[in-house]
């Protein structure tokens, strides 16, 4: 592979590694923002 190709792939994951990190931040601040629920799911026994 000549230099400019690997340039070009070498990019283009870059961007793609910053896009993930960016969506993951983005959904780790909207889970922030959501209503804490009740700390019981229905597989839960409370006092076991």
């Amino acid at each position: 592979m000549s230099d400019t190709m690997l340039l070009v792939i070498a990019i283009g994951v870059f961007v793609m590694l910053v896009i993930g990190i960016a969506l993951t931040i983005y959904e780790f601040r909207q889970a922030g923002e959501e209503p804490a629920e009740n700390s019981h799911s229905k597989g839960d026994h409370p006092g076991r």
